[in-house]
């Protein structure tokens, strides 16, 4: 937080509008562009960088939005060394799953990644790697049901076999969701290129997307790391290439 409000202070005084509104619609078939807002304004660009980022797609079930951040989370880079000592979960069956269980492998004491069918479709390659890891162990044909804990933190998840029909409670200090992520490009779905991922397609590191003079930057394109200093990096990559795409029609 101290370092968002830095950096805004910094904008400020390069004399950046900061404008507290949601945009509706985008029309890029015309130069300048426009940004059409909720609260009614039009908005008339030279250039535009698409920052809106991604949502981890979440399960939807009891206890979950009352333990996010306080247990629940789905970025073991991010938080993993607050369960250092601790055992573990990890949700999913793809290769999101076998990296997130990786990267907590060391900090957690206990892995267990919890698979709802009776395979995972991680990469053969990746569920290879899976076997120098002896803290991290495998459940299969289970749901999570519900998330436990003590108001404060998590405490246990309710799992459900889906072969047998048994309902447990299996103890854990932290629930890891890896079931993917949707990038929040639904307004700029049929006006920029989307890659095989849904993401945004640049071009390179210039980011520029399919419009010229349009750019992305952060989680909206990158479903590779999805991590706050490499969407940085991107900004000033976007940043950059806006500032050339200016250069090169004559605009100071």
């Amino acid at each position: 937080p101290e370092i968002i409000e830095r950096l805004r202070k910094q904008a400020n005084k390069q004399h950046v509008n900061f404008i507290e509104d949601t945009i509706e619609r985008v029309d890029f078939s015309q130069w300048p562009f426009k940004l059409y807002t909720e609260n009614g304004q039009i908005i008339t660009a030279l250039s535009v960088i698409i920052a809106t980022g991604a949502t981890p797609k979440r399960l939807g079930i009891p206890g979950e939005e009352l333990y996010w951040g306080s247990g629940v989370t789905a970025c073991a880079v991010c938080d993993g060394s607050f369960f250092t000592g601790e055992d573990v979960v990890v949700i999913g069956g793809g290769d999101s799953a076998v990296e997130e269980a990786m990267q907590l492998a060391a900090y957690a004491k206990k892995i267990t990644i919890l698979v709802r069918k009776d395979q995972m479709r991680a990469a053969p390659a990746m569920q290879e790697k899976l076997k120098d890891y002896e803290k991290i162990s495998i459940i299969y044909n289970v749901e999570v049901e519900k998330i436990d804990g003590d108001e404060t933190k998590v405490t246990g998840v309710i799992l459900h076999n889906t072969k047998t029909g048994e309902r447990t409670t299996y103890p854990t200090a932290g629930v890891f969701l890896a079931i993917g992520h949707t990038p929040n490009l639904a307004i700029f779905k049929d006006v920029v290129k989307t890659n095989n991922e849904g993401y945004i397609h640049v071009n390179g590191r210039t980011q520029e997307t399919s419009v010229h003079g349009v750019f992305a930057a952060g989680d909206v394109h990158d479903y590779m790391f999805r991590q706050a200093g490499s969407s940085a990096g991107y900004g000033i990559d976007a940043g950059l290439g806006a500032q050339r795409f200016l250069d090169e029609i004559g605009i100071n």
